[in-house]
């Protein structure tokens, strides 16, 4: 008899002290994914924060919590409709983040310059090379010119 009624009341403790608690995970209604950093204000006092999987635990006993994110419409349940499952709705002026990317430099031939500096430097046209302008002598010796000219001949 003593037994029993030693289980009774350790089931009856037991009882008592999971009621005190809730616990929930927390999904998007469009997207059906956990949502992670969801703050719930737990009345009449308290704040936990769901993890990275959209779960949340309440060790004390409550009356009410309160759901909130800044992507998700708030929300006020009482503890008795709290299930094992809470979904929130997604505010719909929510905007994602935004990229920012700079424009690469432009390349681009300024062909007046090309043609200045050309005719500054020709003597008298002897006639119309036109691959003459891409060509680059600055900073090479006459021996490199030789040889890169005795390549594009044999080329």
């Amino acid at each position: 008899m003593i037994i029993r009624l030693a289980f009774m009341f350790t089931l009856f403790l037991a009882c008592a002290v999971c009621e005190a608690q809730v616990t929930s995970v927390i999904y998007d209604m469009e997207t059906r994914l956990p949502v992670s950093d969801v703050q719930v204000f737990v009345n009449p006092k308290g704040l936990v924060t769901s993890d990275y999987r959209g779960r949340f635990f309440v060790k004390d006993k409550c009356s009410s919590i309160t759901l909130s994110h800044i992507a998700y419409e708030k929300r006020v349940l009482k503890t008795t409709e709290v299930k094992d499952t809470i979904w929130l709705l997604p505010k719909m002026n929510y905007i994602d983040g935004v990229v920012v990317t700079a424009m690469g430099p432009k390349i681009t031939l300024d062909i007046k310059k090309v043609v200045r500096s050309e005719t500054r430097t020709s003597q008298a046209p002897s006639g119309l090379d036109f691959f003459s302008i891409f060509k680059r002598h600055r900073g090479k010796s006459a021996e490199e010119q030789e040889k890169f000219k005795k390549i594009l001949d044999k080329y």
